[in-house]
């Protein structure tokens, strides 16, 4: 009886397990049931997936109301290159259905998709995975949150596993560092009486090529604004991805509805045996993959002599150094630098005692060369590295959250402690003056480090040219937050030691008021500021003020941001009018006009063009030579009202479809930057991120740069991004320097350096672009080893150097 009554326990248990599946087809629209969770496809939508589940009371609803792929790209139309899309726009070319799976087959311009959704006969459970393949080699921007999935707002907590099913916690709003390792999460829904599993295959991308995995982030939205989405992530990918035709991505994840709104134990074992039956095993990728990034130094580094107890050592600027990072086997007896005239060149000095010490003092000397000609000591500065904590994903799964950023001035932050067994960075920076003749100059800098003294031999060899006094690549950062009494320091130090252009006048439209009354312009200071930031500073362009209409979210029917006016009305024109007058005539009494340019629309769609084409137009009426800059895809239209044409990030658009409008455009006198923001001054991007940037820029004729923000987010002296996009730290007195301005400052002199080479014999300026070529090929995947940078740059300057007089 015992064997019978053990039988008849495990046939209802299989029954309670076996899932009895429905798919029904009709007028070629897909439904598909299981009697836990079901979809619907139509056949002539290409309708994203959603799953309805059944609550506690056996009633539907809707448990993942969108579960899709939004990107932001190429739009296939060369009218207007690129826009957002989401996979509803992308219309499917066939529906299939094999056996207990549906597949949909869709896709858009860059790639074709497959979507596949599979039910099981043996459990409730269902199987949703994705496949992208590329239809061409180009550069493409990060695919992540793929897919994006939309729950209910109804989901009061999450659970979720620390990558091995066996420990799991709960948190109203689990973040990147909870989700880093997770393969289950457990949606609770408590009204319902029930829990979504979703298990996702975080080893997915190695089955197509890639080295890491991925995994899953949770945003819980708001109080003003729900939004319970989770986004499938790309564990690491470079920070100019390229494809080949033919690869692929893909994801995989599984759905299964629980009973029990709260963690329960049956829900952690339901993971569990799911885990198993689908054999989604823990990460198949290690963390030591990043030990290059984060522990190794470069070719370049060598162990300096030091100091009885603290080791000291170089490294080139292109390699960050990490507080944990090993010591090189290299060693030298001085650091050198190469640079040209006018323009500065760094070198980082890491000490790594044994024992905690203090750094007390730091002095240059003044570097000489054979004939006794000097640069100056005062022209010098030296910075310590200060660390910053970052969120990103690979260094939360690496284990080292920390990344140095900070530029602390030296020797004002004197007394340092240096704590033992950890590296600590002096980034040195020198400057050869406009004017420095060439040759070889040598001295030293010396370090005092509790009581006793490390002079380190410096040779700084200085090129036989001069880099132009006023720079040919226009890096204009939008300056939100910093006050006004802090403006002319900043403006000074962003456009002289980091060639950075940036906004003069502090504020907006409150500050617009009360300047303008309508008809004329009054500045507080009679344009004094522009015109020192463009005559001394240097600066190469002033961003007419205030005068901004609208972004992305702008329609038709909507008041501008310009003084909130109706802009089909009288009263705009008249005040814009006004306003272009005014501007025009103080420009030009400063002779500014031609280093003048008004940014007035942001992320131009076609919805916005009539009213681009009426505020530019007026613009080369009123105020004739002042150019115009719209931050828009190079859209004909855009390019035909506009000097000056902001792109998004190349691999959104760029092919070479698209890359012919814009080569026409620039032998039409066109000019062109981009912003890129999040990817080149990225906490997690390596120093040769920005710097490939101006590379990049160079190769394809574009000459600026747009960093949208900054400084904004400044509260209490706290940075609330850890540095993402934002290079201005808050200090309480006054701005904190990021490292990365250092970087990026060095791109904008090789692109200066670069510009020289059009002047050069013909045969001497194909070899510089074949070696531009090496780090920032067109149509090509980028190349950011930091040694080959390093080593192609100095071949560059060396053929300038040669054929200068």
């Amino acid at each position: 009886m015992k064997k019978i009554a053990l039988a008849v326990s495990a046939i209802l248990l299989l029954a309670q397990l076996a899932a009895e599946v429905k798919i029904a087809v009709k007028d070629g629209n897909i439904s598909a049931d299981n009697g836990s969770v079901s979809f619907n496809l139509q056949k002539k939508n290409n309708h994203i997936f959603n799953l309805n589940g059944k609550d506690k009371d056996g009633k539907n609803f809707n448990a993942i109301l969108q579960c899709f792929i939004w990107y932001h790209g190429r739009s296939g139309n060369l009218e207007h290159i690129y826009h957002d899309q989401d996979e509803c726009e992308w219309k499917p070319v066939k529906q299939e259905i094999d056996g207990n799976i549906i597949r949909t087959f869709t896709g858009n311009v860059d790639f074709n998709v497959i979507r596949e959704v599979e039910f099981f006969n043996d459990t409730d459970a269902i199987r949703f995975e994705y496949i992208l393949t590329f239809k061409e080699s180009r550069e493409m921007s990060h695919i992540s949150h793929f897919p994006l999935i939309r729950a209910t707002k109804e989901i009061e907590s999450v659970s979720f596993d620390d990558g091995t099913l066996e420990k799991f916690s709960t948190s109203t709003t689990p973040a990147a560092k909870d989700l880093i390792r997770s393969r289950a999460l457990l949606l609770h829904m408590p009204a319902r009486g029930k829990t979504l599993l979703m298990l996702t295959d975080i080893n997915t991308p190695l089955k197509y090529g890639h080295q890491f995995g991925s995994y899953p982030s949770y945003n819980h939205g708001s109080a003003k604004a729900w939004c319970r989405s989770i986004g499938i992530q790309p564990l690491y990918t470079s920070f100019f991805n390229y494809y080949n035709a033919g690869d692929k991505v893909g994801v995989k994840v599984y759905f299964k509805m629980l009973d029990g709104g709260t963690l329960t134990a049956e829900h952690q074992a339901a993971a569990r045996d799911l885990a198993k039956k689908m054999k989604v095993e823990e990460a198949k990728y290690s963390p030591k993959l990043l030990d290059d990034t984060y522990r190794t130094a470069s070719a370049k580094a060598a162990m300096l002599n030091g100091l009885p107890g603290v080791n000291v050592w170089s490294e080139i600027p292109l390699k960050r150094v990490y507080p944990a990072m090993q010591m090189p086997a290299n060693k030298a007896e001085k650091v050198t630098l190469t640079s040209a005239a006018n323009e500065w060149e760094s070198i980082q000095i890491v000490l790594n005692p044994e024992k905690d010490v203090q750094l007390q003092g730091i002095k240059f000397s003044d570097l000489t060369a054979d004939n006794g000609t000097r640069i100056k000591a005062e022209k010098f500065y030296a910075n310590l590295l200060g660390v910053e904590k970052t969120s990103s994903a690979q260094a939360i799964f690496y284990g080292d959250t920390t990344f140095p950023d900070k530029l602390i001035p030296l020797p004002e932050s004197l007394p340092a402690k240096l704590q033992a067994k950890s590296n600590h960075i002096i980034h040195l920076t020198f400057f050869a003056p406009p004017g420095t003749p060439k040759g070889i100059y040598k001295g030293n800098v010396t370090l005092t480090v509790s009581g006793k003294n490390c002079t380190i031999p410096v040779e700084l060899k200085v090129w036989g040219f001069e880099l132009p006094k006023v720079s040919r690549y226009v890096a204009h950062g939008l300056l939100w937050d910093s006050l006004p009494e802090h403006r002319e320091e900043l403006l000074k130090t962003l456009s002289i030691r980091y060639r950075m252009n940036a906004t003069i006048y502090h504020g907006g439209q409150t500050q617009l008021r009360e300047i303008f009354d309508g008809k004329e312009l009054r500045f507080k200071d009679n344009m004094a500021l522009p015109e020192k930031a463009l005559k001394e500073f240097n600066m190469p362009m002033f961003n007419a003020p205030y005068l901004f209409m609208g972004a992305w979210d702008w329609k038709p029917g909507k008041k501008v941001h310009f003084l909130g006016l109706n802009i089909d009305s009288p009263e705009f024109d008249e005040k814009y009018k006004n306003y272009l007058s005014s501007l025009y005539r103080q420009v030009k009494a400063k002779g500014l006009v031609d280093r003048t340019f008004i940014y007035m629309w942001d992320e131009m769609t076609g919805g916005h063009y009539a009213a681009m084409k009426k505020t530019v137009e007026m613009a080369h009426q009123y105020a004739p030579g002042i150019k115009m800059m719209t931050v828009s895809a190079p859209d004909p239209m855009v390019i035909k009202y506009n000097e000056i044409i902001t792109t998004g990030p190349i691999g959104h658009w760029l092919n070479k479809d698209s890359k012919t409008v814009v080569d026409k455009a620039l032998k039409e006198g066109r000019e062109f930057w981009i912003y890129l923001n999040g990817t080149t001054f990225s906490h997690q991007a390596p120093p040769t991120v920005p710097r490939v940037t101006t590379w990049q820029c160079y190769a394809y004729g574009f000459t600026g740069y747009l960093q949208w923000a900054m400084d904004t987010k400044w509260k209490n002296g706290s940075f609330e991004r850890n540095g993402d996009i934002w290079i201005l730290y808050p200090g309480y007195e006054k701005p904190i320097y990021s490292a990365r301005l250092e970087y990026f400052r060095d791109g904008i002199e090789d692109f200066n350096m670069f510009y020289l080479s059009k002047d050069l014999p013909p045969e001497a300026k194909k070899e510089v672009d074949d070696l531009i070529a090496l780090v920032a090929p067109v149509l090509k995947k980028m190349n950011y080893n930091p040694i080959l940078m390093y080593e192609t740059r100095n071949k560059i300057g060396d053929i300038i150097d040669k054929h200068s007089k």
